[in-house]
């Protein structure tokens, strides 16, 4: 009798949900890597030198393994817990909360840079007594600042991606059980465009957004301290700047409602465009055989030029919407702030004074 053995692999299968993998990833990274991301180099390296192969990849944390994400979420359903709220509550909660402690502290240290600015004028540049390592420190402070905004920002987005990772998983396999349920009346209602546009198309959507979930209240929260620190500086003119908010914010709105109703046109084309090339293909014999190549050739291109004219529509709108939020805060950095009295004392220092003799000097 013959036994088999088994030759163990020299590393971990990629997507081995073991706490073990896990463990031994974070070994192989190490904190500062964790931090600065430099585990992507060696990657990179490999990519320049070949095409990257399953193999050269790292295994993904036990966290975000496609199969435990699949089973907690088809179990997390089954179970009529609550909606898919309480499925992502229950899957990416803490890391949804670390990713907001993240967006505050990046929002915190952007608005310290005008603040350590406004001091390093004050303290350092009009003061010709002040020592040189002040305006050092504050110079340090300020390059402090935007490095750990940046840094807050990024590992912020990194954890979003990762919720978006196992929310894509978790969406797909509820979507594939619920399109193997479904009956032969349910399946000729919606057409398998409409199964495959929701599969993919829109669950791609809903896991692009996770990532940008805290832009939701970051831009308001900074509006209104970016405002409130206004006030104090600029007084009266901080109206013009709310004037510009005021006319450009309902012309962003009109911008943003109508992009999403193109994209629920696009929808609409992707959807035809799918559905006729399943029909297609589902008779390719025939279609060869009877020569309709040509005719139903032209018919796709003609569904996809239409397609393709709303996705055109669509980026326009987009760069539009793009354009309102990048000039916003220029137009908001143009009111012309009153003088300060330090200005008006230098311009009565620059007159001539009488000296002793009655010249001037």
């Amino acid at each position: 009798m013959s036994v088999e053995t088994e030759t163990r692999p020299s590393r971990a299968p990629l997507l081995e949900p073991t706490h073990r993998t896990h463990h031994r990833h974070r070994s192989r990274i190490g904190a500062l890597s964790l931090v600065f991301f430099g585990w992507v180099v060696p990657l990179l390296r490999v990519s320049w030198r070949k095409q990257l192969g399953e193999e050269d990849l790292l295994p993904l944390w036990w966290r975000d393994d496609v199969e435990r994400n699949a089973r907690r979420g088809a179990d997390l359903w089954e179970q009529r817990r609550g909606t898919f709220r309480h499925i992502f509550w229950q899957t990416c909660g803490g890391q949804f909360l670390l990713g907001g402690v993240y967006r505050i502290l990046s929002d915190a240290c952007s608005l310290g840079q005008p603040l350590l600015l406004r001091s390093f004028l004050s303290d350092f540049v009009q003061d010709p007594s002040a020592p040189w390592w002040l305006g050092a420190a504050y110079g340090a402070a300020l390059v402090a600042c935007s490095f750990f905004a940046a840094l807050f920002d990024v590992a912020g987005h990194f954890i979003g991606s990762r919720q978006a990772v196992r929310t894509e998983t978790i969406l797909k396999t509820l979507m594939f059980n619920k399109a193997l349920r479904l009956s032969a009346a349910s399946r000729g209602a919606f057409g398998v465009g409409d199964v495959l546009t929701r599969m993919s198309v829109d669950v791609q959507r809903v896991s692009d957004l996770i990532p940008w979930l805290h832009y939701s209240y970051s831009p308001f929260l900074m509006l209104g301290v970016a405002l409130s620190m206004l006030v104090t500086q600029v007084r009266l003119a901080l109206v013009f700047g709310l004037a510009v908010v005021l006319v450009m914010m309902p012309l962003a709105a009109v911008v943003i409602a109508k992009s999403y109703a193109l994209e629920e046109v696009l929808m609409k084309r992707r959807d035809e465009r799918t559905k006729l090339m399943s029909e297609i293909l589902r008779a390719a014999k025939g279609v060869k055989a009877s020569g309709l190549d040509a005719p139903l050739g032209a018919r796709v291109q003609a569904v996809r030029g239409k397609e393709m004219t709303t996705l055109r529509h669509t980026q326009y709108l987009n760069a539009l919407q793009g354009f309102f939020w990048s000039a916003i805060p220029p137009l908001l950095s143009t009111a012309p702030p009153p003088a300060p009295p330090r200005v008006r004392l230098v311009a009565a220092r620059a007159q001539p004074l009488p000296n002793h003799a009655g010249g001037r000097l």
